[in-house]
């Protein structure tokens, strides 16, 4: 009887603080961590609003995608701006 009382299921504003955390003890430092807290709160309430994980999913595939891609994008910049000559060349 006792093991039943500690089963009994979060609330929604627990259950989304909950799996928050749990998300942001996922990534490491700091700053990783605050901003996968925030993003877990956000994709835990799309879930309850939703009531699929598919969008938070995507989001979380398309912010992953975004993390590897903008360095990539900045490093192709910064190479042209040091080996080219002219602003033109930027554009």
């Amino acid at each position: 009887m006792r093991s039943q009382r500690r089963a009994q299921p979060l609330g929604r504003g627990q259950a989304i603080l909950l799996q928050a955390v749990l998300f942001a003890l996922q990534h490491g430092s700091a700053a990783a961590m605050a901003y996968a807290l925030v993003c877990g709160l956000g994709l835990g309430w799309l879930a309850d609003r939703t009531g699929h994980l598919w969008p938070g999913m995507l989001l979380h595939s398309a912010n992953n995608l975004l993390v590897l891609a903008i360095p990539v994008y900045l490093f192709q910049i910064s190479d042209r701006v040091l080996t080219s000559r002219s602003v033109d060349t930027l554009v």
